[in-house]
């Protein structure tokens, strides 16, 4: 029996959409990897830029692209998988294995450059809080650090301190995230959603 128009349609519209995720998938890989070959002074962390992320946003604007497109995968997986489970009665989609490849994909394609950058943003914030403050705070946090084992003036102690809450406050300013927070939790919170069937079966599996 010979294959229906109808499914010759299915057919070439399922290989045009893999050819398109898999090239997709590859380029991703392939920012990642430039992602992950940028160095600290590569980028230029401006700690005010209007973008709330040192400046770095435009880094992860393309990773932010591809894990929406991503997370339109993931839901349609998981809508499957609860087809499978509610209409079809079938308990163990293996569906389920979707949820595995987009944390597979998702992690060194996203998260792995996130935490580059991460990385990079706090050293710049460590140095940019060391340069402002070892001229005129360095001394003060110099007697804090020693006030256990030597003996110094209140005043001293108290100008110490003083230094100590100027420094809390300009780091809580300095952005150590290459993107908003509020964008972050979005991108996270699919990676959440495909990590808990997994982890669901792995329990059922581990006590039965």
């Amino acid at each position: 029996m010979g294959i229906t128009i109808t499914g010759w349609v299915v057919s070439f519209w399922t290989v045009i959409f893999i050819s398109i995720l898999f090239y997709c998938a590859i380029e991703a890989i392939s920012y990642a990897v430039f992602q992950m070959s940028l160095r600290i002074t590569d980028v230029r962390y401006t700690p005010f830029h209007p973008d709330q992320s040192g400046g770095l946003s435009y880094l992860m604007r393309p990773s932010v692209i591809f894990m929406r497109a991503m997370g339109v995968l993931l839901v349609t997986f998981f809508l499957f998988v609860v087809y499978d489970f509610y209409i079809n009665n079938i308990i163990e989609s293996k569906r389920i294995w979707g949820f595995v490849v987009y944390v597979v994909i998702v992690v060194p394609v996203f998260f792995l450059p996130l935490s580059h950058f991460h990385k990079i943003m706090k050293y710049e914030r460590l140095h940019i809080v060391y340069q402002l403050f070892s001229k005129d705070g360095g001394k003060e946090i110099d007697f804090l650090e020693g006030a256990w084992q030597y003996r110094y003036s209140a005043n001293d102690l108290l100008n110490a301190l003083e230094i100590l809450e100027k420094q809390k406050k300009l780091q809580q300013h300095l952005p150590i995230w290459p993107m908003p927070i509020g964008s972050l939790l979005e991108q996270a919170s699919p990676l959440l959603m495909a990590i808990v069937p997994i982890a669901q079966k792995v329990i059922v599996s581990t006590i039965h």
